[in-house]
């Protein structure tokens, strides 16, 4: 606290001690003030009360916008990671991917799908987002079927990846 806080506190206490011990002479008195008090302190207390759930309620909207917001930059850089992969993946592969490798693949492809579809509800509206999940969307079926992409969904992968990463650079 405050020099001036405490020094003010002091004082006040002082002199309601003085006021009681000189100004007072029955016990009546010192009955009615301090009833006096109890509700004087009983209204302070139901204040206190208000004014501290409005703080509360201030916290945790603030707490609130920064977790969604670190876990909207978090599902970006995830799929920015998992895009990158798959471009590495397909883009200079001509043969299908087999057993495991697929499973793999489809996998991430389905993590950056559900990961799109979160972020366009999010963000909502943005028109960025829905097209980049639309851009996947090619690309996901062939891969869930087949294991390769062809010439435009490889394209599709190259322009997703470069959307996303110019996304995520402006914002």
């Amino acid at each position: 606290m405050k020099t001036g806080v405490i020094i003010f506190l002091v004082v006040l206490s002082s002199m309601l001690g003085i006021m009681l011990g000189f100004k007072l002479a029955s016990v009546r008195e010192v009955g009615a003030i301090w009833l006096w008090l109890v509700e004087l302190g009983t209204v302070l207390a139901g204040f206190g009360t208000v004014f501290a759930s409005y703080v509360g309620y201030l916290a945790l909207n603030n707490w609130k916008s920064q977790s969604k917001g670190a876990s909207t930059l978090n599902r970006l850089l995830q799929n920015q990671e998992y895009i990158a992969i798959l471009c590495c993946e397909f883009l200079d592969r001509s043969t299908n991917l087999m057993g495991d490798e697929k499973d793999d693949m489809n996998e991430i492809v389905k993590k950056t799908d559900k990961n799109f579809a979160i972020l366009s509800r999010q963000l909502q509206p943005n028109t960025e987002i829905l097209e980049m999940k639309k851009l996947l969307q090619m690309p996901r079926v062939r891969i869930r079927d087949f294991g390769v992409l062809w010439d435009d969904e490889k394209k599709k992968l190259r322009k997703l990846e470069l959307k996303i990463n110019v996304y995520i650079a402006r914002n």
